[in-house]
Parts: structure tokens; sequence; C-alpha cells
């Protein structure tokens, strides 16, 4: 800062900036879905909320039976995002599981909602595998939590 008596003051500062780069995609090209880095961060934002509040939160992973090709992943999104509820979250991992956030939820409330998947994934000609676990009572963290729903 510079300063003159009768001509005012100049003030300089410097801020720090950073030209995006190219990487740290947002959604994934083919499901339009979060990706799972992002997924992950939202999951721990989620955990911590969740902590502070002393709430629970279901997770659910879909396991699906040959699910690889660009067109059945298209068409399972399809059935899928037809299915999300407001205010849940869904991405699919690298190894093509497909994990949905749901919130204020309880063991029962969990199943009902594994149930509708599975039924409207199966009523289309999908093999499904989902299983589900609930924050505090099948886990306390993120490694937790993943762990039990891929055993």
């Amino acid at each position: 800062m510079e300063s003159e008596p009768g001509h005012g003051s100049t003030f300089s500062l410097v801020i720090p900036w950073q030209r995006p780069t190219g990487g740290g995609q947002i959604t994934d090209p083919l499901t339009r879905l979060l990706t799972w880095e992002h997924f992950l961060t939202h999951l721990a934002r989620i955990l911590l909320m969740h902590q502070r509040l002393g709430k629970q939160f279901g997770l659910l992973r879909l396991a699906l039976g040959q699910a690889d090709n660009p067109e059945e992943v298209q068409e399972v999104m399809a059935i899928i995002k037809g299915l999300v509820r407001k205010h849940e979250i869904l991405s699919r991992s690298k190894e093509g599981f497909y994990y949905l956030v749901t919130f204020e939820t309880d063991r029962e409330n969990l199943a009902e909602t594994a149930r509708r998947f599975g039924a409207a994934l199966y009523g289309r000609g999908h093999e499904v595998a989902i299983n589900t676990v609930i924050y505090r009572e099948d886990g306390e963290n993120i490694e937790q939590l993943l762990g039990v729903l891929n055993s």
C-alpha cells in the first residue's frame, strides 16, 4: 500500500489464479452420471453432514450381469434414471457397479428401494444383485460401508 497525504491511497494485491486443466471430468460421458471420484467426494461430504446431524443414510450397490457394451449401458441407464428419486445420488464405479445414496432412510425403506430397482431391472430382462448398507448400522466410514457392500 502506498499513501500520500491529501492524495488518497493506492492498494495493490495479487489474486492467485490457475487455468483449469482438461482433466477432472465431473460426469462420465457414457452414463452422464457423476464420475466415481466425484461420487466419493460427495459421499464423504454426506457422511460428515450425517455425523454432525446424527442421521443415517443408505447406500445401494447394483451389480448387473453383462452390462458392459455401450448400448446395454444406455438401456440400463434409462431404466435406472427413471427410478431415481429427487435427492438420491447415483454413480457408476470403474468396475461397472451402480451405487445409489438414499437419504433419511431406515432398513425397511432401503429394502423397498432395492425391491423397486430389482423388479424394474429384472422385468426388462436384466440380472441384478443388490447389496445395501446403512450408515452407522453397517459402518462408520466410507471404507467400512463399501467393504460391506462389496463383500
